[in-house]
């Protein structure tokens, strides 16, 4: 009774987590709530909606700052408590790269973070994933790559080809997770789900360079292990249907054996009839007396 009250508590309790951290633990939020100026609040209510805010990354985790801290000038103290600020443009890969370091790694390679670095003003990571200020989610590459976005400074139409691409690596993902999900819980699958996941990271970093080529040989790659890891997840899948139908015959050969037995012993039991008592020869001869 005891387990199943704590089972039921953990569930209703569970998705108020992202709001009991930010609520108990951050004071940048709960100030920030309170300030009468949008430009101040908004952004709390932004983040709420966020992928940070279900991560459980709150404001100082990017700004820097004391969170425990009620004291505004303490909270936001550089010496103290670390406060970094908002970012100028320039600063913005090195900024959220401290946390998305390989997707930075991969935006360095990029023809923008070579004219970043001569100063030249090109898209960061805000021009892409703060279109909705903090309401940063998990965009997909068709939100991302639009003709209108990219042409603003290049080619719409190379947008597009990026954008082909990087969605036909996601749709060859899922159809290979849909598989091993399928399989699973047959069947260990790990090594399977290891290569999907390895394959996906680096499909995320590639993005991240913007060239249409390298994007293409990363494909190229993707398509043939992914197609590797769906024919394994078949033969695996055929394995272990067989292990299931094995499994029910030998039940069914078992089970029809047992009744069998059964059947045979209530058989014999009913054509043996009543058995009389013995007698000896001393009671017969006494009867006769």
């Amino acid at each position: 009774m005891r387990a199943w009250v704590v089972g039921v508590l953990v569930a209703l309790l569970l998705p108020l987590s992202a709001r009991t951290f930010a609520d108990s633990e951050s004071s940048c939020v709960r100030c920030h709530s309170e300030e009468e100026d949008s430009d101040l609040s908004r952004p709390v209510e932004e983040w709420s909606r966020s992928v940070h805010a279900v991560a459980e990354v709150s404001c100082d985790a990017c700004h820097g700052g004391n969170p425990f801290e009620d004291d505004e000038d303490l909270a936001m103290d550089e010496d103290e408590a670390g406060f970094l600020g908002v970012p100028d443009w320039e600063e913005e890969p090195e900024f959220c790269g401290a946390c998305h370091e390989k997707i930075a790694d991969g935006y360095g390679q990029s023809v923008m973070a070579a004219k970043l670095r001569e100063g030249k003003k090109v898209a960061v990571c805000t021009t892409c994933h703060m279109t909705d200020g903090h309401a940063i989610l998990s965009p997909t590459p068709r939100e991302i790559l639009t003709e209108e976005r990219c042409g603003r400074c290049h080619d719409g139409g190379r947008a597009i080809v990026l954008r082909d691409l990087l969605e036909e690596i996601n749709a060859r993902l899922g159809r290979a997770r849909a598989d091993l999900d399928a399989t699973r819980h047959w069947i260990d699958v790990s090594v399977q789900d290891q290569e999907v996941e390895k394959l996906s990271a680096r499909a995320v970093v590639i993005a991240h360079t913007y060239d249409a080529e390298r994007i293409a040989e990363v494909a190229a790659v993707a398509h043939e292990r992914l197609e590797g890891v769906v024919i394994a997840t078949a033969s695996l899948s055929s394995e272990a249907g067989f292990r299931r139908r094995l499994g029910a015959g030998t039940v069914a050969f078992l089970l029809a054996m047992c009744v069998g037995v059964v059947r045979l012993g209530t058989t014999s039991s009913a054509g043996s009839g009543p058995q009389l008592p013995a007698t000896s020869d001393d009671e017969h001869g006494a009867d006769r007396q």
